[in-house]
């Protein structure tokens, strides 16, 4: 056999291995960052409807916003946390409205919290 057919049909082999396994290897890495994908959106959807909720009663406590509005938005952005935190355990059931109370008010004390910690350092700093 020359050596010239020989490096032919390799790199013939080698054409043919690759045209019949890249589509594999590709679909399974587009399968992968599209899943790693959906995850991060997902994560910046909850972490901006947890922002929001808090940016919310910062504003309601500053007397930025009116009563009516308040509660309006923060009924609003509760139910959203609610659905978000259900989609992430994987439970999209029916929830009844006694777990979006529990949950409301979960949310709620978690908001509480923060804002203290939050009057707290800025108390601090005024010093």
């Amino acid at each position: 056999m020359e050596p010239f057919s020989l490096i032919v049909e390799l790199i013939l082999v080698l054409v043919s291995v690759f045209l019949i396994g890249y589509p594999l290897v590709k679909e399974a890495d587009d399968m992968f960052v599209e899943g790693n994908l959906k995850e991060a959106v997902f994560g910046q959807e909850k972490e901006s409807v947890f922002t929001t909720l808090g940016e919310i009663e910062f504003d309601y406590q500053m007397k930025k916003l009116s009563e009516q509005d308040y509660h309006k938005l923060n009924t609003n952005y509760k139910k959203q946390a609610v659905a978000l935190l259900k989609a992430e355990e994987g439970n999209i059931d029916n929830v009844n409205l006694a777990q979006i109370k529990d949950l409301e008010l979960e949310v709620e004390k978690d908001i509480e919290s923060e804002l203290e910690a939050i009057k707290k350092v800025t108390a601090e700093a005024k010093r």
